[in-house]
């Protein structure tokens, strides 16, 4: 036997520093924690030039480092010595992991001389408690030699209480993971056991976290099934007093055979519903999926993660504890990178701590590079990333040059941690600056919801300043970065960060570019004007005696012809873009009235050449048009023409999710998943029974809508069902007890399939944007909807169904359809509408309009015409 070291210093406290170093950039590099992985995470990488001094590395990080990143020194209470060169043992050991209990590796014959420097290192904590040091396996894996070695390293000549060395070593791995459960402490009536494949440790490695994290023992199965030592150890966990048991079996049935559960359930008595199979496609599948569901949600809440390679399995083992210590994910990669998984946990887990649940940020690498390459970390630091960008814009310099647009490139935080530290003046100023002074002003924040891009949200912030800005004034965004403070409250700190953007104030010396449109009405029923003239400019002006937004101002004395007569009765006119302030919009509705004329029409109005004045124009710099502005007037006779612009679909989830229930059984779409709101209307759910089932199997069709339960009747229940959902990988739904019936109520088959009801069918919040070719009203009691060739309660909830206008939503905040608001009093009129319903079903909708008359009309213009307004179509999804 050879001790492979140089030197035995006994060196504890350059040891404890050594520890510390290996941390790498920790005690440099960290700061104030994040709530998600940052697009530039703090990293460290674990590695020797070989396993064993991996192994080592990750140790003295495990006994050095706090959940949360930090460095505290602390000792070993025992150690666990394992085979480098034979995994089982090391696997089953495992659950033996604690927070101060790391494991080591070494070779049959040989002590690596890591391992002999870490044991000089902390050898003198080992002189008091009879702490115990932890050996796994036989002497074919762990030599007789090497047994005696370790115990003369640890052991300190003529302590009272010298570390008690226990060899735990069977016939077989089968029976040296017994032994590792019988040992005081691992193995209690409230775990759930762990069953793997002793002979394969793709899958193995994930139950190795989970051992650890859970404290679960593990049960080794070969691949015929179970050993006599394995079901002898299960028996003694049935034994034990208390909970129900549960087992959970890590990999598919080619690693772990189906008659493993068979044995479980048909032999053992155990419930269906306490046996649990997670099997993804892949040893990463398989990963990705013990994480999201025994990790992320019940044992980990940050997002410390340690990528470790999936090809060999010496680095993942030797982790275990120290996921348990540091808060941390064992995730595996390919070497290279690349992995599907990897990138939908990275995410997963940015989402996770976005929502406020996690406070962590810092990746582990553990190994060398030829375990787990640059690329592969540097790919999931890239997957994590939910950084936004920005884009600011200034106005041109004027008389009220004073609103700064902020556009970001993604939804502020829902939680408003984001938002409050934009939405007021006094939060904004640490990153809303002029030449380095903070601004003096208010702000205001609008939702784009139909932005240009299908699936893009953008949130716009508008900055109004008390004081104009000036030619060449320099406006600087400074940006968040993720886990400081951006605002003045220190409360509020940003989840993610958002990138810098400045802009320029240009001085303006040139005068606005105005296209004006000149309607003559019919002297309808409905005619509230002689006509009007419709203007829209390219950048913000005021029109005669307009001063604000939503109040009618007046003309000056004849600025309008008619060919070459003067206009002397009442114009008025009204901004009508809800984007800006103080008068200054870019679309504006002049009407006119003829007193003389009781149909209100002025006789030669219709085909006539209308002059507007220039000098009624001005823009924010006081500049005017170069020219008068000049159309030739048209009767209007036609009805209004509407065109989608855009569907908006949200799951009602707070009520609208689809329940399914068959006697004791309800199935129920999940909130946030796949079937959410209207994808999980219109279902059915039968129940068959078929004597002498092992297990119930689920089947869904999603073309038919159908959910079908096959399973012995007189023996299963709801929470078997559900298991049967999970193990099959089943997403979206959950099947559970109906309320009023006990927790042993079995099944029943169903003659005819169950339905949702009326009041719990899933529905979506739908909203439609419609663009109207000229100004428009909408009744809805005139307005018919059907989406999917349904129509009317409950598959279109009327009573929900409500008309808008659609200020705020389309397009740049400078230059939208807007609102044509008020003409004539209380008739309101806008280019843009929104109509929103809810529904039960997706898929081709319309919306038609009531043409009986006038007062029920759907829709019509401005001088009554409504009969011909066409129905349009869309899609829900």
């Amino acid at each position: 036997m050879t001790i492979q070291r140089k030197r035995v210093a006994k060196r504890l406290a350059s040891g404890l520093l050594a520890g510390a170093l290996a941390l790498g950039g920790l005690a440099i590099s960290g700061g104030t924690a994040s709530a998600n992985t940052p697009t530039s995470p703090s990293t460290s990488r674990l590695s020797g030039s070989d396993r064993y001094e991996t192994a080592v590395a990750v140790a003295r990080a495990q006994l050095n480092t706090t959940s949360a990143g930090a460095i505290s020194a602390t000792n070993p209470d025992s150690l666990i010595i394992a085979s480098g060169e034979s995994y089982a043992d090391a696997l089953a050991g495992s659950s033996l992991a604690t927070a101060t209990r790391p494991m080591l590796l070494v070779r049959k014959d040989s002590i690596p001389e890591a391992v002999s420097d870490f044991i000089a290192d902390y050898k003198s904590s080992f002189n008091t408690g009879s702490k115990r040091v932890y050996v796994l396996g036989g002497e074919s894996v762990i030599s007789a030699e090497v047994f005696d070695a370790l115990k003369s390293a640890v052991t300190t000549a003529g302590s009272l209480t010298p570390p008690i060395m226990t060899r735990l070593a069977g016939a077989d791995r089968y029976e040296t993971a017994k032994l590792i459960g019988a040992v005081t402490g691992i193995t209690a009536a409230s775990d759930s056991m762990l069953i793997v494949s002793g002979t394969s440790f793709a899958d193995a490695l994930s139950a190795g976290m989970l051992a650890a994290i859970k404290g679960w023992p593990i049960v080794l199965s070969s691949p015929s099934g179970l050993s006599d030592t394995a079901k002898e150890q299960i028996s003694s966990y049935l034994a034990l007093a208390g909970s129900a048991k549960s087992f959970v079996i890590v990999g598919g049935p080619a690693a772990v055979p189906d008659s493993i559960e068979d044995y479980l359930i048909s032999t053992k008595s155990v419930a269906p519903a306490n046996v649990r199979r997670i099997a993804g496609a892949d040893r990463y599948q398989t990963n990705f999926l013990v994480n999201a569901e025994y990790v992320l949600v019940g044992g980990i809440s940050g997002a410390n993660l340690a990528l470790v390679s999936g090809e060999a399995p010496w680095d993942a083992l030797s982790a275990a504890g120290f996921a348990l210590k540091t808060n941390t994910h064992i995730v595996l990669t390919p070497n290279a990178g690349g992995n599907l998984n990897v990138s939908t946990l990275a995410a997963t887990l940015a989402a996770y701590n976005d929502a406020g649940y996690g406070t962590n940020q810092r990746v582990w690498v553990i190994g060398g590079r030829s375990a787990v390459s640059d690329a592969a970390k540097t790919g999931y630091v890239a997957a994590s990333s939910t950084d936004l960008t920005s884009s600011l814009t200034c106005p041109t310099a004027g008389s009220t040059a004073n609103t700064l647009t902020l556009v970001l490139s993604g939804q502020a935080d829902g939680d408003s941690k984001e938002s409050a530290s934009l939405t007021s003046i006094s939060a904004i100023a640490n990153v809303m600056k002029k030449g380095g002074t903070s601004l003096a002003g208010s702000v205001s924040a609008s939702s784009d919801a139909f932005a240009a891009v299908p699936g893009t949200k953008r949130q716009t912030f508008k900055i109004r300043l008390t004081a104009p800005l000036a030619a060449n004034d320099a406006i600087t965004f400074s940006g968040f970065t993720e886990g400081e403070a951006p605002s003045t409250n220190s409360a509020f700190t940003a989840t993610r960060s958002i990138g810098a953007s400045s802009c320029t104030v240009a001085a303006d010396a040139t005068g606005p570019s105005i296209t004006m449109t000149a309607v003559a009405g019919p002297g309808g029923t409905n005619a509230a004007s002689g006509g009007y003239l419709y203007l829209v400019s390219n950048e913000a002006i005021t029109v005669g005696a307009q001063t604000s937004i939503g109040t009618q101002g007046a003309i000056g004395t004849a600025p309008i012809l008619v060919g070459t007569t003067a206009i002397t009765e009442s114009a008025t006119v009204k901004a009508i873009d809800p984007s800006t302030v103080d008068g200054y919009a870019t679309e504006f509705l002049i009407s006119l009235t003829n007193p003389t004329t009781s149909a209100g029409v002025y006789p030669l109005f219709a085909g006539k050449v209308v002059t507007l004045d220039k000098d009624q124009i001005l823009n924010r710099a006081g500049l005017k048009p170069s020219l008068d502005i000049t159309a030739t007037a048209a009767t209007d006779s036609a009805s209004p023409v509407f065109t989608v612009l855009g569907v908006r679909s949200t799951p009602k989830e707070a009520s609208g999710n689809a329940v399914y229930k068959s006697t004791s059984l309800s199935v129920s779409a999940n909130i946030g998943g796949d079937y959410d709101g209207a994808k999980g209307s219109g279902y059915t759910l039968s129940i068959v029974n078929q004597r002498g089932m092992r297990q119930p199997a689920v089947a869904f069709d999603h073309t038919a809508k159908s959910i079908v339960v096959t399973a012995d009747t007189g023996y299963h229940t709801p929470a078997d069902v559900d298991m049967a959902r999970r193990n099959a990988g089943i997403g979206g739904w959950k099947f559970s007890l109906a309320n009023g019936y006990a927790a042993t109520a079995k099944l029943n088959a169903t003659i005819a399939p169950a339905v949702c009801s009326s009041g719990r069918c899933g529905l979506d919040g739908v909203e439609v944007l419609l663009s109207s070719s000229e100004a428009s009203t909408m009744l809805a009691a005139g307005l018919t909807v059907s989406v999917g060739g349904f129509a009317g309660s409950p598959y279109i909830v009327s009573n929900s169904t409500k008309v808008s206008g659609g200020a705020g939503i389309v397009g740049n905040p400078e230059s939208k359809l807007g609102s044509l608001s008020c003409f004539g009093g209380a008739n309101c009129a806008q280019t843009a509408h929104v109509v929103s319903f809810d529904t039960q079903y997706e898929g081709s909708g319309s919306l038609s309009f009531n043409v009986a008359g006038l007062g029920t009309a759907g829709a019509a213009d401005l001088f009554g015409n409504y009969a011909g307004v066409a129905s349009v179509t869309f899609t829900v999804s």
